[in-house]
């Protein structure tokens, strides 16, 4: 499916091309607002009453030492504050507002696994949340009121921080470019990018985020998962290979040989050595609910459930708290990922995945082949039991 650009006259090939996670890009009037409202002061509060993951900064006066609070929130929390001076962050935006899931699906020409979620922040006159870096590629949409943004054009990525506040500030900040946002602008921001916005007036911005994968997190859980006999045989292994280790100097006790230290690497080799499994844990990894949020679902109760359902203009919409993606292993099976979970496709399921985790609305006609095929159906009853996919009406926000 074509769609055109979110950055204006910039075409989506050359953003990839010329600025993704290379550079800043700012474009002016790239998105109308009326197509994607973003929630208002009050919804956004509402929201984080409820039990949304929010964060609430307040700079408490001409010292601009901010402070942090996060939920759970009560609404006299909000009753007591002044007009300015404060901004309240939302998770999971696309995941409660019709406008910000909306938004986030222009941007569906980054693969699945990378999309995170998007955060609305609502800020008063002056506020904001500090100079800062992310470690993830973020679009900063404005949909209301103005935001002045000032940032550095060469990435930090370890920069030093400041010790006297909970929030990750950055100790030095020497901004080179600004810009002032209005409704409807858009700032593409590569990750490791220093930048400060404050609102001029009532604000609200989307952040629509782009992660890369912890490195740390992707390997310390693939090892954790390996079964305990499993590493012992592989260490058993590699200890029993000729040449592995040499004979111990009995004169030098503190040395770390060659011989030891290329049979220590050969029993980490081996720990990593099966591609397979690996792409598995990959898979499993980058396609897990954000922050560990899991979604909640009901199982029609059976298939011909679900096709009355679609029979009566319902259609699948795709859980904003999992990622979809697949691939296709050595042998040509085809590996589908839904929220951590794997299912197995066969050989002819390529046309399966490709539908579940593509840009197609899942109504009854692009779902007809898979409702008539029985791994097709057990596939999709079992993503609605798991709520990654979920039955509603056309119209419905």
């Amino acid at each position: 499916m074509n769609r055109p650009s979110p950055f204006g006259e910039v075409s989506v090939d050359t953003f990839l091309s010329r600025y993704w996670q290379r550079e800043p890009l700012m474009v002016r009037r790239a998105i109308e607002p009326a197509d994607y409202p973003a929630p208002g002061r009050d919804q956004l509060i509402a929201a984080a009453v409820d039990g949304a993951p929010a964060r609430l900064v307040v700079i408490p006066g001409p010292e601009q030492v901010w402070s942090v609070h996060r939920e759970p929130f009560r609404r006299e929390d909000f009753e007591r504050l002044p007009r300015e001076g404060w901004t309240l962050l939302v998770q999971e935006s696309d995941r409660l507002f019709a406008g910000c899931r909306r938004l986030q699906e222009r941007f569906r020409f980054i693969p699945n696994w990378r999309t995170d979620d998007v955060m609305t922040s609502y800020a008063g006159d002056g506020a904001g949340v500090g100079p800062h870096v992310d470690r993830y590629d973020v679009v900063l949409y404005q949909a209301a009121g103005r935001r002045r943004w000032r940032i550095e054009s060469k990435p930090r990525r370890n920069p030093a921080l400041r010790n006297d506040t909970a929030l990750p500030l950055l100790d030095r900040f020497e901004p080179d470019r600004e810009w002032i946002l209005e409704a409807g602008d858009l700032l593409y921001l590569p990750a490791g990018i220093p930048h400060d916005g404050v609102a001029l007036g009532e604000s609200t911005t989307c952040s629509v985020g782009f992660r890369t994968p912890d490195l740390r997190e992707l390997v310390s859980g693939f090892v954790r998962e390996l079964p305990p006999s499993e590493l012992s045989q592989i260490a058993q292994a590699a200890e029993a290979e000729p040449g592995t280790h040499g004979v111990m100097d009995r004169s030098r006790p503190g040395e770390l040989s060659d011989a030891d230290r290329a049979g220590l690497r050969a029993t980490m080799r081996r720990v990593f050595a099966d591609d397979d499994r690996l792409d598995r844990w990959i898979a499993r990894f980058v396609t897990q609910p954000r922050r560990g949020l899991r979604a909640s679902g009901q199982r029609p109760r059976d298939i011909d459930h679900l096709r009355r359902l679609l029979d009566q203009g319902h259609e699948l919409q795709r859980s904003a708290t999992a990622h979809f993606s697949w691939y296709e292993d050595g042998e040509g099976n085809t590996q589908l990922f839904v929220g951590g979970e794997r299912y197995e496709l066969g050989q002819a399921g390529r046309g399966t995945a490709e539908l579940l985790c593509g840009e197609q609305a899942l109504d009854r006609i692009t779902l007809a082949p898979l409702l008539s095929d029985a791994l097709g159906a057990f596939v999709l009853l079992d993503l609605m039991a798991r709520g990654y996919l979920r039955a509603a009406a056309p119209a419905e926000g």
